[in-house]
């Protein structure tokens, strides 16, 4: 069985969430309120390996953000070079 969850770690912080939108909003949360200048959010498959121990690995389906100088955040997609004009939480 294969679940899948997102990874989210502005700065010193860390987390998991239950879908993207959940993620999104926690590392927004500490990029808005300044404890991090950047984080990104990263979706992970978690199954069970044949020794029946839990693994997770990163699937590569993720944004990156980082603050701008007005406060605003600007999120990018893995791998992408065009900034999104709305937070991953919306697609």
């Amino acid at each position: 069985m294969t679940m899948n969850l997102w990874l989210w770690d502005p700065g010193r912080f860390c987390g998991v969430a239950e879908d993207r939108r959940r993620a999104v909003r926690a590392a927004s949360a500490c990029l808005l309120d300044n404890s991090a200048d950047s984080g990104r959010v990263e979706s992970a498959a978690i199954f069970l390996n044949p020794d029946l121990d839990v693994v997770y690995t990163h699937t590569g389906d993720g944004w990156t953000a980082d603050r701008r100088p007005d406060g605003s955040l600007s999120w990018v997609p893995f791998g992408g070079t065009s900034v999104l004009k709305e937070s991953p939480c919306s697609a």
